[in-house]
């Protein structure tokens, strides 16, 4: 993986730039592009770029053994009479000397017409310390040959044949030698990518930024190579203006909305391009705690109606710098079917953290166009179109450790309302709404069912209609479905039995709170699903559509009550075993936790994400709670008590 950072201090910059290469080289693009009123001072700026030796290897063996199984032929003679046979590259550093392990396979004959005598074989490895160089002008990195160390199959120290030797010493060390990995096209990428994040007044001056990169020396390290970029950079002295959350247009919210979206599918198609990996428990956390986060923060940025223009760049930064140690944990995966894209995908992000150092002032703006341009880095020959839609991504379930979605054979309905009156007859009502036809089966009766135990859609949905004349027998079925879903996700999945009690409760609060235990309304003779006063959340148990889209199918979310209840529960359940049985110490603080401060915990966060989980406990340390918290808490009370006919409250208001 690809690190840039600034070496040589800079002064602020009154629009400001500057860090890294290939990561940094941005940095230093910044101070140039937008400087500000004040006396512009060109500096050389030592950059390095860093290659880890996972990558490295990956991309050794794009270039140099692209035979099956990694392999390469060094020497082929008379029909393999005389051969050679390289595979198994490998980086290490020893001290400040590159150290590159091949496998070796080597036979030498004598050959005689189609006859090759006293064949003589030899496998073991061959240990290569290495000086590797760059041409500056063309940016190919290669390796000099100091001195090489043969070794027989256990890697002990090898005595061989001179012959043999003479061989492996010519051959193998003149490939070697020859061996060149191109980084120019990762660097051409590089500059188009971040020429893509100014504003179109700026890119002149940033081309001209660009055109001053020049390698240097390179440095091996424990980790990785470190090769040192100049750059010119013209600093300027000046003010730094700041970006402040402010109240947008309708269009504007609008165009920085559809952004968001880009950028939240471009997240996803990231964090899938670590599907094929066997990804640690830890690694699952911080994959789970970054989505997350990134969109309970924008959610709660719509509702107060205040944003910041600049919060796509603050959410990259973060995720990117939250993520990266599972991206460098992985890339041992080899990445070799895309080593180059993944070179420059690492260095591009790296590089719009490095300038974020520099502040808010250089104006990067992410474009749908950019983060397409940045995810097909990663998709290779895929192409990626970041579309932002609704179904479910099984890839990104498995890697958050969700189950698989219950078996559901009933078709899906995208429409917003259904007719409240329809005819008795099923073909009138069907004659007169042709759209009933389709959806004839949206709904199931019995949890579920499989696609030959139709029930008619609307008179599902109708049985799922409150009536505020005889709440009771809606109020007994709708107790009995959410507290069979409850059951349903405490028997599959992994909540401790110390909670089983406490658990059905919370489900039955929640809905309370959220919904009144309603899924679907009736207004102007219309069904529709029941939505939240800011529009975000839907359905009985309010599932936000943004915060879980891609986990959970939306327009099942909307039009299927038993769905939704569903995964609720599976929500409510991934918050106990991803954060508070991880942390019930700090939740007990020493002593036995009730029943109601764990379920006012866990609704707090299923309201407003996992960083709930703390601002709650510091919230009950002050006595000084949220109007939800204490709405919530009368709820749970009173199911706790079986205090059911204040439901009335809630359903009268129909």
């Amino acid at each position: 993986m690809l690190r840039c950072r600034i070496l040589t201090a800079m002064k602020p910059n009154p629009n400001g730039l500057g860090t890294p290469f290939l990561a940094v080289l941005s940095a230093c693009l910044a101070i140039a592009i937008l400087s500000g009123p004040g006396m512009a001072v060109t500096e050389t700026v030592d950059l390095p770029l860093t290659i880890d030796y996972p990558l490295l290897r990956s991309l050794v063996v794009a270039t140099a053994f692209t035979g099956p199984g990694e392999t390469t032929i060094v020497l082929d003679e008379n029909e393999g009479c005389r051969r050679i046979t390289l595979s198994a590259p490998n980086y290490r550093s020893e001290g400040s000397v590159l150290q590159f392990e091949v496998k070796a396979e080597a036979q030498l004959g004598t050959s005689i017409g189609s006859t090759c005598l006293a064949p003589v074989e030899w496998e073991g490895y061959v240990v290569f310390e290495q000086r590797p160089r760059i041409e500056p002008q063309f940016w190919q990195l290669y390796f000099e040959t100091l001195d090489s160390t043969l070794y027989d199959r256990d890697r002990r120290p090898a005595r061989v044949a001179g012959i043999i030797w003479e061989l492996i010493d010519t051959h193998v060390h003149e490939y070697l030698s020859a061996t060149r990995i191109d980084l120019a096209p990762p660097v051409s990428e590089l500059k188009a990518f971040l020429l893509s994040l100014f504003l179109p007044e700026s890119k002149n001056r940033a081309k001209q930024m660009l055109d001053t990169l020049r390698p240097e020396t390179i440095t091996v390290n424990a980790q990785a190579l470190q090769i040192k970029i100049l750059t010119n950079v013209d600093a300027a002295k000046g003010p730094t203006p700041s970006v402040k959350a402010e109240s947008l247009s309708g269009a504007e919210l609008a165009q920085l909305t559809a952004n968001w979206e880009a950028w939240d599918a471009f997240l996803v198609h990231t964090i899938n391009s670590l599907a094929p990996h066997q990804l640690s428990e830890e690694d699952r956390q911080r994959i789970l705690d970054t989505l997350l986060a990134i969109r309970y923060q924008f959610i709660a940025a719509l509702t107060t109606e205040a944003i910041e223009p600049d919060i796509i760049r603050q959410q990259f930064v973060t995720a990117w710098k939250n993520l990266t140690p599972v991206f460098r944990h992985h890339l041992d995966g080899r990445p070799s079917g895309n080593p180059f894209g993944y070179l420059t995908f690492f260095t591009a992000s790296d590089a719009v953290v490095a300038l974020d150092r520099i502040g808010p002032q250089l104006g990067i703006e992410f474009s749908r166009e950019g983060l397409i341009r940045l995810a097909r880095l990663l998709a290779g020959q895929q192409l990626a179109t970041l579309a932002y839609g609704s179904e479910v991504d099984t890839n990104l379930r498995r890697m958050l450790g969700l189950d698989p979605e219950p078996v559901s054979g009933e078709p899906v309905f995208k429409g917003e309302e259904l007719e409240l009156e329809t005819p008795d007859d099923r073909s009138s009502l069907e004659s007169e709404h042709p759209v009933l036809e389709i959806l004839s089966s949206l709904l199931i009766g019995t949890a579920w069912a499989q696609k030959s135990k139709r029930v008619d859609s609307l008179a599902e949905i109708r049985t799922w209609l409150a009536s505020r004349h005889d709440p009771d027998s809606y109020l007994k079925r709708i107790k009995g479905l959410l507290q069979n879903s409850a059951e349903k996700v405490l028997s599959k999945r992994k909540t401790s039995k110390g909670y089983a009690k406490m658990f059905p409760r919370m489900v039955l609060a929640t809905a309370w709170q959220e919904s009144c235990l309603r899924q679907f309304v009736v207004k102007k003779k219309k069904i529709v699903y029941l939505r939240s006063y800011n529009g975000s959340s839907v359905g009985v148990m309010q599932i936000n559509e943004r915060v879980w889209r891609g986990i959970y199918d939306l327009n099942r979310l909307r039009w299927n009550i038993r769905y939704n209840a569903w995964a609720g529960c599976e929500i409510l359940d991934l918050y106990v075993t991803k954060y508070i049985e991880k942390n019930i110490k700090e939740v007990q603080g020493g002593g036995a936790i009730s029943d109601e401060t764990l379920a006012r915990i866990l609704y707090a966060m299923y309201n407003g994400g996992p960083q709930e989980f703390k601002k709650f406990l510091s919230r009950k340390k002050k006595g000084k709670y949220y109007k939800s918290d204490n709405l919530f808490n009368e709820k749970f009370n009173w199911v706790k008590t079986s205090q059911w006919q204040n439901i009335r409250k809630c359903l009268g208001n129909l």
